[in-house]
């Protein structure tokens, strides 16, 4: 392993594992030794996965929720994604040392349709890469990288289940939808997404407003996750109080799960 290249251990769902990252990487500096306990993500995925799962972490990075998946689903699938030049071999590397064989990687980007863009690598924060979509996207790029729609890779691997998709790709989760469009109607999966108001302006183009009105038109029920326990959105004010809390209380930074069913308690 390069001098650059550090691991560390942390508790991910109450289990020690092993995260591969750059030393000089600040998302990989920052991280700490456990998950919190009330973090929505482990909250969705002790409520809603099983051991025969199957899920699509789009946007996996070094690897830190694939690993948390994994845990969960031993007896099913995770595809990991992740474009990024400098990630993708990190990624590999994590899911090496933890010897998850129900992990499989691709580097990949996710999208509205398949064929290549524009993509920004930044070396020095792994959370901080993102696709650089042209006309759309603010700041400069560095590589370009293959893009797929989860609807053709779904039907290339002949994948007939899927209980979770989560979605972090700064700015460009609702691209990610537009191509998976017949796998939500068709298997109808719960989707688990980063809501980054940032990001969205400055990446995607987007109103945060716009991508939540559409989140709640594409499925039937939409959560936020508050005091440790999910909350609904159901209305004007629900969804007013959740972009207050966005912008003025949670840095821009929020997490969604939506579902074509009720959570249950």
């Amino acid at each position: 392993m390069s001098s650059l290249i550090k691991s560390r251990t942390i508790r991910i769902n109450g289990k020690k594992s092993t995260i591969v990252g750059y030393k000089s990487d600040s998302y990989f500096s920052r991280m700490k030794r456990s998950r919190k306990e009330n973090d929505f993500l482990t909250y969705i995925v002790r409520n809603t996965l099983r051991s025969d799962s199957n899920v699509l972490d789009v946007g996996a990075n070094i690897g830190v929720t694939s690993v948390l998946f994994a845990g969960t689903a031993t007896a099913g699938q995770v595809h990991s994604f992740e474009p990024s030049p400098t990630a993708f071999p990190l990624l590999q590397a994590t899911i090496e040392a933890n010897d998850l064989a129900n992990v499989t990687a691709h580097q990949l980007a996710c999208g509205a349709q398949k064929g290549q863009l524009t993509f920004f690598d930044n070396p020095d924060s792994a959370s901080a890469s993102h696709l650089a979509v042209a006309d759309r996207t603010l700041g400069q790029s560095n590589a370009t990288v293959e893009v797929t729609t989860l609807d053709d890779f779904v039907q290339e691997r002949g994948i007939d289940r899927l209980d979770l998709v989560k979605i972090d790709v700064e700015g460009l989760e609702l691209d990610v939808l537009t191509g998976a469009s017949d796998v939500l109607s068709r298997l109808k999966p719960g989707v688990f997404l980063e809501f980054n108001s940032f990001t969205l302006i400055a990446y995607g183009n987007q109103n945060p407003r716009f991508v939540l009105e559409t989140l709640l038109e594409r499925f039937a029920h939409v959560y936020r996750f508050e005091d440790g326990k999910p909350c609904e959105i159901r209305d004007e004010d629900s969804v007013l109080t959740f972009i207050h809390d966005n912008l003025l209380k949670r840095r821009s930074v929020d997490d969604l799960y939506c579902s074509h069913s009720e959570l249950l308690p």
